[in-house]
């Protein structure tokens, strides 16, 4: 979650302030200051081409769940003056741990470098149809009124490409003053950006309610508020509507309404069903095929049985450890249910790291959050032979949804989640979830924002 904001809030800094009569902003929420951006802009020669290179820098103090959260992210791009990528360095800092990504794009493929804290990788992905952009305001302030513009950028965190759409929404009086408003609809959170009629950034706020707005160096570089917004409360969901016994619930119904509500996924798990512009969410849980053996799923799922980004399921310092953890379990439920358990007897919760992980790093320290317990716990299941997958969603605790993440394993009929977060076995209804795959596909969910969500039913 922090990780996602910190990277949302750097790519529309880098477009933003090139319009700005500044080079920083200062970045809010819920009225208080928790960081800043800035943007240093030149234009070089790259391997024979003129291109616009930008240096950026964001720092933002927040807190998740009770843990005070510093993360910063420094960038250099470099893009031709249609705003098409030729190069990204990113380097994100939080909590002693680091992360840096060195995408080189050419005209077919991407190449990308990643060192996740001092392991080192490769990924080659292949460069999508259609535009291909960093700076999406270039294109936000050439589509007419009403009209949408379609294009990609690079999620350098999760090694994707992200389809986004930029759509004008028109002038709008705010303070007096008539603005331009233009919508950047990413599928994980939209951005509303206000533009004056010069074309000059005025202010721009997203779904999470972190607000942008140019300043001054002085004035951004004042320290955040003392008591910085918890992240996870200022986007917690709460229901309307009592769900009794949200650890042993085995079926819970739900409506979901409101523009952010897009698309949710439909499985075993949960089935989703349309009512007019509103989704009707029933989960229920599936329970492990009894009879299902390791050796009976073991040439299943086979994407899902392979290493991938920050699983390295074939190494064999994890295959070793699955081993040893598991020895004896013959059964899809017993391999889960002891890897389930090992997972939580030794990892420590620690919200204060908001880099994306390798399972090598999560299990060298053992703490973190809930992601990187899935990314463990996936990781282990692959490296005992069973195919498994990282979800993402909402849990319901203390009154609210929260953002959430766990595992899934495939028991050669379901997806099963397994929450190692958790001491149950199974997993509660309230397991609401957002998307799932590998880190490419689970980590990158649609944020729900201000969605509203009706209890139609819990048992």
């Amino acid at each position: 979650m922090v990780s996602r904001a910190g990277l949302s809030l750097t790519l529309l800094a880098i477009a933003l302030v090139a319009r700005a009569d500044t080079e920083y902003v200062s970045i809010k929420l819920q009225g208080k200051k928790v960081g800043w951006s800035s943007v240093d802009t030149s234009s070089e020669m790259l391997n024979g081409t003129k291109v616009n290179k930008a240096v950026s820098k964001t720092v933002l103090d927040i807190a998740l769940q009770d843990t005070p959260v510093k993360m910063q992210i420094d960038s250099t791009t470099w893009s031709l003056p249609s705003g098409a990528p030729k190069r990204m360095i990113f380097t994100v800092m939080s909590g002693g741990l680091s992360q840096t990504g060195d995408a080189r794009f050419d005209d077919k493929k991407v190449e990308i470098e990643i060192v996740n804290s001092g392991k080192k990788s490769k990924q080659i992905l292949p460069r999508p149809d259609g535009l291909v952009v960093d700076d999406p305001m270039t294109l936000a302030l050439s589509t007419g009124f009403g009209k949408t513009t379609s294009f990609w950028v690079l999620d350098p965190m999760t090694v994707s490409f992200v389809k986004n759409e930029v759509k004008s929404l028109g002038p709008q009086t705010v303070a007096g003053k008539t603005l331009n408003v233009v919508r950047i609809l990413d599928p994980r959170a939209w951005t509303d950006i206000y533009v004056s009629e010069k074309g000059d950034f005025v202010r721009a706020i997203n779904a999470m309610g972190m607000e942008m707005t140019p300043s001054t160096r002085e004035a951004a570089l004042l320290p955040s508020s003392e008591e910085a917004p918890d992240l996870a409360v200022t986007t917690n969901l709460r229901p309307i509507g009592e769900i009794p016994n949200p650890r042993t619930i085995s079926f819970l119904k739900l409506r979901l309404s409101g523009d952010d509500v897009v698309r949710l996924p439909s499985d075993g798990h949960q089935t989703v069903e349309k009512e007019g512009t509103a989704l009707i969410l029933s989960v229920h849980p599936t329970q492990f095929n009894g009879t299902a053996t390791r050796v009976s799923v073991g040439g299943q799922k086979p994407e899902f049985l392979k290493p991938s980004l920050n699983i390295p399921s074939s190494s064999d310092r994890f295959k070793k450890l699955a081993s040893t953890i598991t020895a004896g379990q013959k059964t899809v439920r017993g391999t889960a249910g002891s890897i389930r358990q090992w997972v939580n007897a030794r990892m420590i919760p620690n919200s204060g790291m908001g880099v994306l992980r390798d399972a090598e790093e999560v299990l060298d320290r053992k703490e973190g959050v809930c992601r990187d317990y899935a990314v463990l716990t996936t990781t282990l299941l692959r490296s005992a032979g069973i195919p498994s997958r990282l979800a993402s969603g909402l849990i319901f605790a203390d009154g609210a949804f929260y953002y959430h993440a766990w595992a899934e394993a495939w028991d050669g009929q379901n997806w099963v989640g397994v929450d190692s977060t958790l001491p149950e076995e199974r997993m509660s209804a309230v397991h609401l979830k957002l998307a799932d795959g590998n880190v490419d596909g689970a980590f990158t969910f649609s944020f729900l924002g201000k969605a509203k969500i009706e209890v139609l039913e819990a048992r």
